[in-house]
């Protein structure tokens, strides 16, 4: 499959002025990304170190009370691999879920974006995203990839938007 890289839908300065992404309470949290077999071909070639991964997910790294992701700089507040990041990283705020044995296209209204200018932007977006999600190899990228479709059921703050057509 050829390299998929999306365009980003929060700007960069919103994302360098949040406190929120890669960083995580629970250090099995289901908001740790899920790697495809690319992401984790692109994050090594770009130098992370293999101990960092454990089967498609990252290993977490203790800070302080909280969780991190192994790629994530918390004295300059970004991605030390912004540039490689993974599928999951680059859909943000927006995420693929799984609800009644289907698959959603989500949004996690806990972003702070997400609460601001971004809800004028959303339909075109979600337009650019629809039209990404449908081609068959992504289809089988998702369904190939354990935990790329995130059960959320416990989080209120994910809404889901939009059906995507992958059988389960």
């Amino acid at each position: 499959m050829q390299e998929l890289k999306l365009k980003q839908v929060v700007p960069e300065s919103a994302c360098l002025a949040c406190e929120g992404c890669c960083r995580f309470i629970d250090p099995e949290s289901v908001f740790t990304p899920h790697l495809t077999g690319q992401d984790i071909d692109l994050l090594f070639s770009a130098g992370l170190a293999r101990a960092l991964i454990n089967r498609n997910r990252f290993n977490l790294v203790a800070s302080k009370s909280i969780y991190c992701c192994p790629c994530f700089n918390d004295k300059k507040n970004k991605c030390n691999f912004y540039y490689s990041r993974p599928l999951e990283c680059e859909l943000y705020p927006f995420l693929l879920a799984k609800k009644n044995n289907k698959a959603y296209l989500a949004l996690d209204k806990k972003c702070p974006f997400v609460n601001s200018s971004f809800i004028k932007e959303k339909s075109k977006y979600i337009d650019y995203l629809r039209e990404i999600l449908s081609s068959k190899e992504l289809k089988r990228l998702i369904r190939q990839t354990e935990g790329l479709l995130g059960d959320y059921s416990q989080d209120n703050m994910i809404v889901c938007i939009e059906e995507l057509s992958i059988d389960l």
